[in-house]
Parts: C-alpha cells; structure tokens; sequence
C-alpha cells in the first residue's frame, strides 16, 4: 500500500469518528442546558472561525508546502522555518487574545438577542471559549507539520482521541453540575491539552529548539507572496462562509443560530472523503511537482478527481436521507422539518464544493494562488448582498444558497484558469464528468427521495430502504459510466507504490 493510500484511509477513518463523537455532545447541551446555550456555543465558535480561518489557511497550505518538499533535503531551512512559523503563530495568539478580550462585550450586548441567560455570563462565557479556542492557531502548525511529513495517522489519532475525550467530559459534566459555566472551562481547558499533545508528538520527529519563537526575515522572505495570498484568500473565504451564519446571529434568534450552526457543521462532516483524499494527496502532488514529473501529476489528478465526483454521490446523499431522523432525534420534529430544505441545498453546496477542492490544490502546488485571490474577491461583490438579503427574506433557506451560489461562482471561474493554466488540459473534461456524476444522482437518488417526500413515507425503514434500492442503482449506472483508466488503474493505484501513467 502506498504511502499516499495510507494517509487517504488513514485520514478517512479519523474523520468518520471525529463526526459521529462531534453529535454526541449536542444532543445533551440543547436537552439540558437549552437552545440558547447551544446558541451561544455556536457563535463563540463563529467569532473564532472569521478571526483564526484569516491566519490559518496561510500556515496550514505553507507549511504542509514547505515540509513536504524541504524536509528530507534541507534540514536547516526546515528548522528555521518551524522556528519562524511559531513565532508567527504565537505572535497571533498574543494578538487575537487582546482584540477578543477587548471586543466580546460590545458584541454581546449590541448584536446577539438573547433571554435566558443574563448578559454577564454569556460576555463571560463567550470570552473563554473564543481565547481558548485560539489555541488552534500553534495546533494547526504543529498538525501541518505532521501532514507535510505525510504522518496523517498521528493528526487522526490525536484529533479523535481528544475529540472523544472532550464529549465525554462534557457529558459528565452536565449529568452531575449541570452548569453551563463548568461545561464551558472544560471545552477550553480541551483546546489546550490538544496544544500539548501535538507538541509533545512534533518533538518526536523535530527537534524541540526547532519550536522556540525565533523570526527568520530569510524564511519570511522567501514565503512571503505564497502566505500573504494565502491570508487574503482565506480573509475573503471567511467572509462568504461566515456571512450566513453572521446574518443568523443578527436577523434571527440566538437559539436559530445553534440549530443552523448545528446542521451546517454536520453537513460538512460528509467531506470526509474529500478532505481526506485531498489533504493525503497535497504533499504528494507538491513532492511531484517539484520533481517535475508532470505525466505522473496529471494521471494522478485525474484519477482522484473522478474517484472523488462519483464517490461523493452517495455519502451527501446519506445526509440528505439521514437529516431528518438525525434531526429528530436531537431536537424536535419542528426543527428538522424546518432545517430540510436547507440541509438538502448545504448538501449539494458541499458536493459542488467537493468537486473544486483537487483543482484548488493544483493551484497551491503549482503556486497560482493569484487566481483563487481574484475569484475570491470578485465572488464576494456577488454573494455578500445576495446572503444578507436572502437570510432577511428567505430566513435558513436564504443562507444555504449563499454558500451554492459561491461554489458555482468558482466552478465557471477557477476551473477554466486551473485546466488551461496549470494542467494544460480542457476544462470541458471536468465539466462533462461532473454533469454526468449529477444526472447519475438525480436520476437515483433524488428521484426516489422526492417520490418519499410527496407521498410523506419519510419513516426511517422507508427511508433505509429507499437509499438502498437507490445506491444499488447507481453503483451500477456509475459501473458502466466510469472510464476504463480508473477501473483498471484504482486498485494498482491502492496497493503499489509505483503507478503506471499510461
């Protein structure tokens, strides 16, 4: 097996176990503490998401970049580089605390609507898990590294485990305090063990003077456009992401924001597939394009690009099927009949986000991200009005399309200039497979979901079975759809380590 399927599977298994421990706290919160204590978890969270995604696509991308291409050749920039990125990453740490600190109050008391929590404590509440969880910013280098040196099994690993230990602790906690307050030191307290034990696994493969915060203008020098494009783009990302839950949180309840924060937050859980293929393949595609074999990149693309459209299909139609029971089950029949329709558009956004997510990473690898910074600014003139007005009249069915009408935004402007530009091929070769990979679904899967919706045998025997006949199907239209390279060429590609190009 190759290292590359390794870390795929690897990658897999973590996040199917990171999302199914990520439902097991929510259920108890909203029953014990109440929707508005979910709601206010939910915007903590928000606050941190527009503050750290500024910083941390930029380390994320540069680091796993940077490691995967210098680590086994050139130690002594590797550790300058650590020592530079932790300088900047604690730099940014010490700063966000301060500006939090500073800004949770006004945020409280002039935008969030609340009732059944005094303002005191929620300003209270909201500073400690948003300081804590900047914890993320030194995490997410130390996991980069990890990733750049292709050892995804100890990223799943630590995130899993902590992951399972932070629900744990939180429901203890609510069956014997019951009190919010304590719930929320522990969830703090957990973004700071996660810190610790990835520093304690880095030190295994870096050396630990490596870690101290010491700046390098030559290794800021050198990454320079590469990270400042990659801040600016996820700036601009955290924006048209954020935007719709940010309009929630102003234009509707508190309590409205959890439950929607809720299903966007579980929707996203099915890229498991794509963030796992993707996240394995970029240092790998990096390490090949810097040994300038461009048949074997392409081959390669091409190969998990297809593997992903087709596979996709029937995991967001799982959620699709599964939204309903799942949102019964940790709310109420009102809320999931309410959260439906925009499940099932978060959903198909996702997917067609999917899609982007390989050629997106061509552009990273290939150090085009001028391309993403102009599709990024000039979607953003398009979705941020449209966003706005649509959660004021359309309400959760309005923020679900924001995040559609960015994906196919992107699809028409970065797909052309990624195919011609940086794997000079015809974009139509994406756009032919993903309309086919569509019809397929719809054919299936939506046409049998639709007939259960109308005729409201929506129990979920129906509903199990329903999936099933409709997963049957289209494994065997897809058989007949899927190219003949990727039949003969997926389970050479799993098991060897070399791959034929031909």
């Amino acid at each position: 097996m190759t290292i590359l399927s390794k870390n795929v599977f690897s990658n897999i298994i973590g996040q199917l176990l990171l999302a199914l421990l990520g439902f097991v706290a929510v259920k108890f919160i909203y029953k014990s503490l109440g929707d508005e204590a979910l709601g206010i978890i939910y915007f903590s969270f928000l606050v941190n998401a527009i503050l750290i995604g500024i910083l941390d696509k930029g380390i994320y991308s540069t680091t796993v970049r940077e490691v995967s291409m210098n680590f086994n050749s050139n130690k002594k920039y590797i550790n300058k580089f650590v020592q530079t990125f932790s300088f900047i990453t604690w730099g940014a740490v010490l700063s966000f605390s301060l500006i939090l600190y500073l800004m949770v109050p006004y945020l409280v008391s002039g935008w969030i609507n609340i009732s059944s929590i005094s303002i005191n404590e929620t300003i209270i509440i909201v500073q400690i898990l948003t300081l804590s969880s900047l914890m993320v910013f030194p995490t997410s280098l130390y996991a980069s590294l990890l990733r750049g040196i292709q050892r995804m099994e100890y990223v799943n690993i630590i995130d899993v485990s902590l992951m399972a230990v932070q629900q744990i602790g939180i429901i203890f906690l609510i069956q014997f305090s019951g009190e919010f307050v304590h719930v929320v030191y522990w969830i703090g307290l957990s973004y700071v063990l996660k810190l610790m034990v990835y520093f304690l696994v880095c030190i295994k493969f870096f050396n630990v003077y490596n870690f101290l915060p010491i700046f390098s203008y030559i290794v800021f020098k050198r990454n320079t456009k590469f990270t400042l494009d990659m801040i600016y783009m996820s700036a601009l990302a955290m924006i048209y992401k954020q935007a719709d839950k940010v309009a929630i949180s102003k234009i509707q309840s508190i309590s409205t924001l959890g439950f929607y924060g809720f299903a966007y937050n579980a929707i996203s859980k099915a890229t498991i597939l794509t963030s796992s293929i993707s996240s394995a393949a970029y240092p790998s595609l990096c390490e090949l394009n810097e040994n300038t074999n461009k048949k074997k990149l392409l081959f390669r693309y091409r190969l998990l690009q297809e593997m992903l459209l087709f596979a996709n299909v029937p995991i967001f139609a799982f959620v699709i099927f599964a939204s309903l029971p799942l949102f019964t089950f940790i709310f109420d029949e009102n809320i999931s009949k309410e959260l439906l329709l925009p499940s099932v558009i978060l959903s198909f956004g996702f997917y067609l986000n999917g899609s982007l997510s390989l050629p997106y990473r061509i552009l990273l690898v290939k150090g085009r991200t001028e391309i993403a910074v102009k599709q990024d600014f000039f979607a953003l003139m398009f979705v941020l009005p449209f966003v706005i007005l649509a959660v004021y009249f359309l309400g959760l069915v309005g923020a679900s399309l924001g995040l559609l009408l960015y994906v196919i935004f992107s699809c028409f402007y970065m797909v052309p200039k990624v195919y011609r530009l940086c794997l000079n091929i015809n974009e139509w070769e994406f756009f032919r497979l993903l309309f086919k990979v569509i019809f397929l679904g719809t054919l299936t899967f939506g046409t049998i979901y639709i007939a259960l919706i109308y005729t409201e045998n929506i129990d979920i025997k129906n509903l199990f079975f329903a999936y099933l006949i409709a997963g049957i199907l289209f494994f065997l239209l897809s058989y007949n759809f899927v190219s003949s390279k990727l039949k003969k060429q997926l389970i050479t590609f799993f098991l060897v380590e070399k791959v034929s190009t031909r």
